[in-house]
């Protein structure tokens, strides 16, 4: 399972493993760059755990929350660094909710003056 913690003092990336009906204790998901003093929140996973979508308000990006994409070679390697999806994302917050298991559809919310949170999907080849 992947999920958003406060354990270290800001949220960050966690990823908690299932082990006899019971899971462990969260450990930060390793890779380059994913935890900053910024807030990483959000996280998506595809089913075979090599790609990594989540949201985050670090420095440099578009808007308020933004959508990053991490990827690796094989789940024993950590995520190389996160890239922007700037094709999703505007100056207001958002983030990704949902992604397909083949990682080419991905649904995220995003926070749109007097109306609240809306959804959306995005798609891409393979």
């Amino acid at each position: 399972m992947y999920l958003a913690s406060d354990l270290a003092g800001n949220l960050g990336l966690y990823r908690s493993v299932k082990v006899s009906g019971a899971f462990s204790t969260p450990t930060p998901v390793p890779g380059v760059n994913l935890d900053t003093p910024a807030i990483e929140n959000n996280p998506v996973v595809t089913p075979d755990e090599l790609t990594l979508f989540f949201g985050s308000t670090r420095p440099g990006g578009t808007g308020d929350y933004d959508i990053y994409e991490a990827r690796r070679a094989h789940v024993a390697d950590g995520f190389g660094a996160p890239i922007e999806l700037t094709g999703l994302d505007t100056t207001g917050a958002d983030v990704p909710n949902w992604v397909s298991p083949d990682g080419c559809v991905l649904y995220f919310s995003r926070l749109e003056a007097n109306v609240g949170y809306q959804l959306y999907m995005a798609s891409r080849g393979r």
